[in-house]
């Protein structure tokens, strides 16, 4: 259907605009995430421990996407790949 991406978006900002904001400092623990010192070739990450070692952790990087602002043979794209990946996957 026509114009229904750009109806979206706009129901979008105006469910932004429209929650509550929450502050990350008050409502969520931070306690877990790992200090670092630098982040190097934009895949790894150099931590110091106490001892004055360095070690570096491997990055990935994870991004989002809404699958219904494609186009359908797009959305039966990214859904066939998504199957693809839990039927080759071997679980007990």
């Amino acid at each position: 259907m026509t114009g229904v991406k750009g109806w979206y978006v706009l129901v979008l900002i105006f469910k932004y605009w429209a929650e509550s904001k929450k502050s990350w400092t008050k409502n969520n623990d931070t306690s877990l995430l790992v200090p670092y010192e630098t982040l190097v070739n934009d895949k790894y990450l150099k931590i110091y421990k106490i001892q004055g070692r360095i070690n570096y952790v491997a990055t990935i990087k994870i991004q989002g996407f809404n699958i219904s602002l494609l186009s359908a043979n797009q959305q039966n794209l990214k859904i066939q790949q998504f199957h693809d990946l839990f039927k080759y996957c071997i679980f007990q």
